[in-house]
């Protein structure tokens, strides 16, 4: 159904003559004619949302002690090369060398993925290397796997991180390395924190590319299908902290390098790629109190291709950077390949995959594969390796060659015609029936000039579609193409004023900006991204807010979330629980106790703070899980010495240095769920054990409160 805008415009006028001097009514009765065409026309879409589940424990050892070796032949030796920072990498000299190693703990439950954290102080030069292995019985042990130390935690006297380690089991052992010490001096390490990640249960990657982002309209480039963050499982509640958003995904620059990264994992088995993704979502997001993933992408052995830092194009990430001053997250697009390529070899896949993403990524960034140019403080490719502008060995010794052949290959990629979306002017919200004007900033990032005359005529236009994606066919004449102020060669951009007219039908429309080859196809079906804007055309989307809350909760939702958060406290209660959380999640915590009692128990734990949890009665609170009891206080905690190798689940750690890029302290705004804070872990201290096979250590008595991993944060 198809409302004429001359006929509503002429029943507005009549009644107006009938009611005279009540335009209000006028209004209201208007309004409704507005929600019974919405209603008819407006399909209802299903939306299915992965579900994955993360098991976490945290293990510590205080002050292990160091036992002085007088060789090194214990530990692993991997390749002489100046740029690794492990200890294995150095030939054995006259040194002292201090050995450390923790007797075998039995992990709470079972675990894929291990990352270590430590604390102490090295001098200038000292090296320290961490190996770890693993044990499904406590008796047949894996091989000695070595760890890498993040960038970002890189120091002479800090607390130190080291990527995970993929190796499965139900129990670990870990040993420590220094070298490198002057005469006399010893090493003092104060404490090491174990996190073991079992992130298996979620979607695999073969169901989740069943929903994968659509790749048809980039067919021309071969662009592989992303995985989206619901599709390979992201639990949106590692983005929360007490109910607060830890990283808000507020800062974006154009993108100007794509930096390549490997993720260092070292493995000793096939890992799962969508679970080893959760476990490194879970680990950058909570373990290392960042807030969300670190990459833009990642990309496994397979080619799959999936979506990492929440915010969408041109997101600041944290990826690359060595202080404040020498941040290169800004500007660019962090991609990591799945795996450790300082031992291994990338798969064909897996470049392959890496190829087309760089095609895919340059004509919609506007990047040239083959230039480069200055980026903050040195002149760099514009695709490069983390190396070019950090001191450190990734992407890898066997990645890193290949770059130069994969910026030949993304130059020769690039489509005849192409385009990037610099800027526009586009409104959120607009009245049906209408023509504006919109500022449209766009580079032609193809191989062949734009012209503005003869058969090749290339013009800006735009179409109308649902929701959904269906193209709005109901009114053809709304399609309107331009012409460019002039002819545009390829790496130049062009600003056009446009004409844009709007559906008169009022409701959610999807607005897609395109480039279009007269009389041969639009962009988008040559290989290019159109630029999609979710646009609101509604007569009453204007209103003030004292006339908003007359609207019905049906019209009410259909608002951006910034003009909601104008009306009072009062209209808003009215909205049911699921439209709150889902539009303006900010507002739950204002609602008194009374109105929060309906809401359950997952959605008050995300955003409602524990000094106002503590003021609900008891039988509520009993309700929460023991977990979030205990942290209220209202609950006690267990026994440090009844179970002396428990693993719980870890609060998230502090704001990472410059390279992890998130703010210092948590957003004011929650948009979406938080994990519950865990209690805190007691802390034992094994026996350091010098012989490399000290006595398995008892395991933990069952836990009878709760079937779950300790501190699980899904509630």
């Amino acid at each position: 159904m198809t409302a004429n805008p001359k006929g509503l415009a002429a029943s507005a006028g009549k009644f107006s003559i009938l009611l005279g001097t009540n335009p209000r009514l006028v209004r209201v009765l208007l309004m409704g004619l507005v929600l019974l065409t919405y209603a008819l026309a407006t399909p209802s879409v299903a939306v299915s949302q992965a579900i994955s589940r993360t098991y976490v424990g945290v293990w510590k050892e205080s002050h292990p002690r160091f036992t002085p070796q007088a060789h090194f032949d214990a530990l692993p030796r991997g390749e002489a090369d100046a740029s690794s920072r492990l200890v294995c990498a150095v030939e054995p000299s006259s040194d002292t060398v201090y050995l450390s190693v923790s007797a075998p703990v039995q992990a709470r439950y079972p675990f894929i993925a291990l990352g270590f954290h430590w604390e102490g102080e090295l001098p200038p030069g000292a090296q320290l290397a961490l190996d770890a292995r693993t044990s499904p019985d406590g008796q047949s042990w894996t091989e000695w796997l070595p760890t890498e130390m993040l960038d970002a935690t890189r120091g002479d006297l800090d607390s130190r991180d080291t990527d995970l380690l993929f190796a499965s089991g139900s129990y670990f052992q870990y040993r420590v390395a220094v070298a490198g010490l002057p005469e006399g001096v010893t090493p003092h390490l104060r404490e090491v924190k174990v996190t073991t990640i079992d992130s298996s249960q979620g979607p695999r990657p073969r169901e989740a590319s069943l929903d994968a982002e659509p790749s048809r309209r980039l067919a021309a480039l071969a662009r592989p299908p992303v995985l989206s963050r619901s599709a390979w499982g992201a639990d949106e509640r590692y983005r929360y902290k007490q109910g607060a958003l830890v990283w808000d995904p507020t800062r974006y620059e154009p993108a100007k390098k794509i930096i390549i990264h490997h993720t260092a994992s070292q493995t000793n088995e096939p890992v799962d790629s969508a679970a080893a993704v959760r476990a490194i979502y879970y680990y950058h997001a909570v373990t290392r109190g960042w807030g969300d993933i670190g990459y833009n992408y990642l990309i496994d052995a397979a080619g799959r291709v999936y979506e990492g830092r929440t915010g969408g194009p041109n997101v600041v990430a944290a990826h690359a950077a060595a202080s404040p001053s020498q941040n290169y997250n800004p500007g660019s697009i962090g991609v990591a390949l799945l795996g450790n390529f300082n031992t291994g070899d990338p798969t064909p896949k897996a470049v392959e995959a890496l190829g087309a993403f760089l095609i895919a990524k340059s004509v919609q960034h506007g990047i040239d594969p083959t230039g480069r140019g200055w980026f903050v403080d040195k002149d760099v490719p514009n695709i490069l390796g983390h190396r070019d502008v950090v001191g450190t060995s990734c992407p890898g010794g066997r990645l890193y060659p290949q770059l130069s052949t994969l910026r030949q290959k993304a130059r020769a990629g690039l489509p005849e015609l192409g385009q990037a979306w610099l800027g526009h002017t586009t409104p959120k919200v607009l009245e049906p029936g209408v023509q504006v004007r919109v500022g449209l900033t766009v580079k032609n990032s193809g191989a062949a000039a734009w012209a503005t005359t003869g058969p090749n005529l290339v013009r800006v236009g735009y179409s109308w579609a649902l929701p959904d994606g269906t193209p709005y066919r109901a009114e053809p004449s709304l399609e309107l193409h331009s012409d460019l102020p002039g002819t545009v060669a390829p790496g130049e951009q062009v600003i056009a004023n446009v004409p844009l007219k709007t559906p008169s039908k009022p409701g959610v429309y999807l607005l897609r900006w395109d480039m279009v080859q007269e009389r041969v196809s639009w962009f988008a079906e040559q290989g290019n991204e159109p630029l999609e804007l979710r646009v609101l055309v509604a007569p009453w989307a204007v209103w003030p807010a004292h006339e908003l809350v007359t609207l019905p909760n049906e019209l009410l939702v259909l608002l951006p979330p910034e003009t909601l958060r104008q009306l009072p406290l009062s209209r808003l209660t009215l909205l049911s629980n699921t439209e709150l959380v889902q539009l303006i999640p900010d507002i739950v915590p204002l609602f008194p106790n009374e109105r929060l009692l309906s809401f359950s128990n997952d959605i008050m734990l995300r955003y409602v703070p524990d000094d106002r949890l503590k003021t609900f009665s008891l039988d509520r609170i009993r309700t929460f899980p023991l977990e979030v009891q205990q942290r209220l206080g209202l609950a006690p905690r267990p026994s440090p010495t009844a179970e002396p190798s428990r693993a719980v689940t870890p609060a998230p750690s502090p704001t990472p240095a410059a390279a992890s890029e998130p703010p210092a302290k948590a957003a004011p705004v929650p948009t979406a769920t938080p994990a519950p804070a865990a209690a805190a872990p007691p802390e034992a201290t094994p026996a350091a054990a010098p012989a490399p096979a000290p006595a398995v250590s008892p395991p933990p008595p069952p836990d009878s409160q709760t079937p779950d991993p300790g501190g699980t944060v899904a509630p």
